[in-house]
């Protein structure tokens, strides 16, 4: 994840990106509502925490792929982090 500093962070167009599935969420957070709140609210979940798209509008991902292009995406990760160094480190 970016936030614990990764350099690139690449995200398949079909994933999903949540801590939790969300009709569990749902049922957690709703668990005194009705059926057709927690569906609701689960749906809502999904559409601002679980998908990919949500994770690029939030800067958390680079870059949104196919799992096509997955093997591109890579090979050029690994091309330009090749040199990096880390302060303090092992590579430095």
């Amino acid at each position: 994840a970016k936030a614990i500093g990764a350099d690139l962070v690449f995200a398949w167009s079909e994933g999903h990106l949540a801590a939790m599935d969300a009709k569990l969420a749902a049922d957690i957070l709703y668990e005194k509502a009705d059926a057709a709140v927690r569906k609701e609210a689960a749906a809502e979940y999904e559409a601002r925490f679980s998908g990919v798209l949500a994770a690029a509008k939030r800067a958390q991902v680079d870059a949104v792929i196919e799992p096509k292009h997955t093997r591109k995406y890579v090979v050029a990760a690994f091309e330009m982090l090749y040199t990096k160094g880390v302060a303090g480190g092992f590579l430095s």
